[in-house]
C-alpha cells in the first residue's frame, strides 16, 4: 500500500501532469481575478522557479539512490539525475506562489499549512520510493522558498513594469 501511494505521488507530479495542472490553475486564477497581471505573475513565478532548477540538475548531475536496496522502489527505475528534486521544487513553487498571491492573512495561513503538509508528503514519498536522497528534496524545498519570491519580485518589479512602460510609449506614438 505504501509503495502504491508513493508511486502515485511521483506520477501525479511528473512534468506533463504538473504542466497541465499549472495551466488549469492559471486559468482558475484568471477566472477568479480577471486580471492578466496577477495571472501572469502566478504562471511565471511557478515556471521560473521550477525551470531554473533544471539547470542546477544538469550541472550537478548526481545519480539516483540504488532503488534495489529499498523496500518500496519506484518502477520503472528513473535514470535522470537525482539532485535536486524537480517534483519537490514544483510543489514548493506552487505552494509559495499561491501563498504569496493571497491577500487575506487567514487564507495565507491556511494555504501555508496545507501547502507545507503537501510539500512534506511529496518529499517523503520521493525518498520512500528511492528516487531521491533526503538532501535532494531538502535542497528543492529551500530552492522553492527562496527562488519563488525572487522570481515573483523580478517579474512584477522589472518585467511587468518594462512591458507596461513599453506599452505606454507605443500608445502615445499611435495617437
Amino acid at each position: 500500500a505504501v509503495g502504491s501511494l508513493t508511486n502515485a505521488v511521483y506520477v501525479i507530479f511528473e512534468p506533463a501532469p504538473a504542466i497541465v495542472g499549472t495551466v488549469v490553475l492559471t486559468g482558475i486564477v484568471l477566472a477568479l481575478t480577471r486580471n492578466l497581471r496577477v495571472t501572469s505573475t502566478f504562471a511565471v513565478t511557478i515556471a521560473a522557479t521550477w525551470l531554473s532548477l533544471a539547470v542546477v540538475k544538469l550541472i550537478v548531475h548526481r545519480p539516483r539512490p540504488d532503488s534495489s536496496l529499498l523496500p518500496f522502489p519506484f518502477s520503472p527505475a528513473q535514470v535522470d539525475a537525482s539532485y535536486p528534486s524537480g517534483h519537490t521544487a514544483f510543489v514548493t513553487a506552487l505552494v509559495v506562489t499561491i501563498v504569496l498571491g493571497l491577500t487575506a492573512k487567514r487564507s495565507r495561513w491556511v494555504a501555508g499549512i496545507i501547502g507545507a503538509l503537501l510539500i512534506v508528503g511529496v518529499a517523503t514519498a520521493l525518498v520512500v520510493d528511492g528516487v531521491h536522497f533526503p538532501s535532494d528534496v531538502i535542497a528543492s524545498i529551500i530552492w522553492g522558498i527562496v527562488v519563488a519570491p525572487l522570481a515573483r519580485t523580478i517579474w512584477v518589479s522589472v518585467a511587468l513594469r518594462g512591458l507596461e512602460a513599453a506599452s505606454s510609449r507605443r500608445s502615445r506614438h499611435v495617437r
